[in-house]
């Protein structure tokens, strides 16, 4: 479905509610600085309320000429970036400059590009549908908004506009929803058709509110306890404790979950990585970077999809009654709401969703996702997979020098799934791994649902051995040997060797400078990531205390 008439929010008219048939943006210089002075609110209305399962998709269309769709002063280098928010519903499109929506969370940015390109289409939010009570007569059905504005990292003056419609050339944005619309022989008595009212309003009521889901925190707190048993003597007794993360809303939410169960007189360090301060010294160095751009594996996910999706959807739809009938791209959600369904609600023996498909196909969907993260921002994207490297560079050297570098000696960040995607790729454990081919599953040890999960975690542990120092490495608590260094024990590597490994494959990539684009950046040599020692610094560094 497309959205209503798009509300344009415009600095220099602040109180007049504007429509247009396009998404519009646009930043320029003003008292010395750069800001945007047009942002555009999507909102969608009358999404069914049996919807269960809602989407945004974004799609840019093939641009022929330059400056189709934006442009960015003074060359026209790389492309408009827009962050995107989830804002509060807005049925009636009221919002002005002046009475702008109130902002819920930041699901997503997009790129509009300057130069021509092939069509480029994603998904680039997920969630359950917006309830409604069906015996309150909402005359609008249920409602999703969104704030398209220019990202405030990009400080250069430019513009964008892709205009939206459905079956026709240009296609910007549209939400996808299933309809909760019968019953039949499907697998599970199809009781997944009907499941996502329950999840909704649990999800409003309670995690909404803060969140984290029900099952995300109890792992964290899980993960707290575990560590305090593995690790007794990194306790932080006598040392003020401090966790780091990432400026997200649920990363720093997770943050706190765990901060409070490991050390509830605690802090917390939050790193705004779109601070011009940020560059090269973040949790999230890529997202200052105008080269950086995760394609999440369109092309090989899409070869792979139309291999192993249809003879399931042809299954399913053998087992349907009546005028229903389900395409491949419904069909791919299906595992994807297992997943989300049975952690919003915590359901132990899983969401009805997980009996769509056998065991056998779910591992087919899986290897969907290798594909996603392998080829999006891992091994196989190029220069994507080196934007951690800063991030690895210092954790290196932090082992090198010891817990005295930075108490307690206990460190925990938490980091974006794209990040951790990034930084796994980049730490030594996959060198040996083929290229992953998307005409079949290749069972390859490069395995995204270990490591990007709900609770992945990526550990450097510094084992002491006598006078003699290592490092292992640890995705999900499963031991990962360094290819190139794991003649230590347990499989590790010697702590200076792998320092050494870390700066050779830094500079083998060109550096940290090149790779990103920046224009904006304030140095040409390597950046220095020392946020884990700076202390709190306006604008980029805030502290949050238990």
């Amino acid at each position: 479905m497309s959205p209503n008439p798009v509300d344009i929010l415009d600095a220099s008219q602040p109180d007049t509610v504007t429509y247009d048939g396009s998404v519009v943006l646009n930043r320029t210089k003003t008292d010395g600085s750069y800001k945007n002075v047009k942002s555009s609110l999507v909102t969608f209305t009358n999404i069914p309320w049996k919807a269960t399962g809602c989407m945004l998709k974004f799609t840019v269309p093939k641009s022929t000429s330059q400056n189709q769709f934006a442009t960015v002063n003074p060359d026209n280098s790389g492309a408009f970036q827009s962050d995107i928010w989830l804002v509060e519903p807005d049925p009636l499109n009221r919002a002005t400059w002046n009475t702008p929506p109130k902002k819920n969370q930041l699901v997503s940015t997009v790129r509009f590009p300057t130069q021509p390109q092939d069509k480029f289409e994603t998904y680039i939010w997920s969630g359950v549908c917006p309830y409604v009570d069906p015996h309150t007569h909402y005359p609008y059905g249920g409602v999703l908004s969104f704030l398209f504005e220019g990202s405030d990292w990009q400080q250069l003056a430019g513009s964008a506009k892709l205009y939206n419609s459905i079956g026709g050339k240009s296609v910007g944005d549209a939400a996808v929803y299933f309809p909760d619309a019968i019953k039949s022989r499907l697998p599970a008595g199809g009781a997944f058709l009907g499941t996502g009212r329950k999840g909704e309003t649990d999800l409003q009521s309670t995690s909404m509110a803060r969140c984290e889901s029900i099952t995300g925190e109890r792992e964290l707190v899980t993960l707290a306890r575990e560590l305090r048993a593995r690790y007794p003597e990194l306790q932080p007794h006598g040392h003020a404790f401090t966790t780091y993360a990432n400026l997200y809303p649920r990363v720093v939410q997770s943050a706190r979950i765990f901060t409070q169960e490991y050390a509830p007189d605690g802090s917390i360090l939050v790193i705004n990585s779109t601070s011009p301060k940020a560059f090269g010294n973040s949790l999230a160095p890529s997202d200052l970077c105008p080269l950086y751009h995760d394609s999440a594996g369109a092309a090989e996910v899409g070869i792979w999809s139309s291999i192993y999706l249809p003879p399931i959807t042809a299954y399913l739809n053998s087992l349907i009654f009546g005028n229903v009938t389900f395409n491949t791209m419904d069909v791919s959600l299906f595992p994807y709401l297992c997943g989300f369904e049975s952690s919003i609600l915590g359901l132990e023996n899983g969401s009805p969703f997980c009996h769509t498909f056998a065991e056998t196909r779910f591992r087919h969907y899986e290897y969907a996702q290798d594909l996603r993260y392998y080829y999006g921002n891992g091994p196989g994207s190029f220069g994507n997979s080196t934007f951690m490297l800063p991030l690895l560079r210092s954790v290196a050297s932090l082992l090198v020098q010891g817990p005295q570098s930075l108490p307690p000696p206990l460190t925990v960040a938490f980091l974006n799934d794209g990040q951790v995607s990034q930084l796994v790729s980049e730490i030594g454990v996959f060198d040996h791994v083929q290229p992953l081919d998307p005409n079949r599953d290749m069972n390859s040890t490069y395995r995204a649902s270990r490591f990007v999960n709900m609770r992945g975690t990526v550990a450097f542990e510094r084992l002491a051995c006598g006078a003699a120092r290592y490092v292992r490495l640890r995705l999900n608590d499963a031991v990962y040997p360094v290819v190139s260094c794991n003649d230590g024990p347990g499989k590790s590597c010697e702590v200076e060797e792998y320092a050494r490994l870390v700066d050779k494959w830094y500079r083998a990539t060109g550096g940290f400078v090149a790779n990103c684009g920046n224009p904006n950046a304030i140095t040409e040599r390597d950046p220095v990531t020392d946020f884990w020692t700076s202390g709190e610094i306006e604008g980029f560094i805030s502290r949050i205390q238990m």
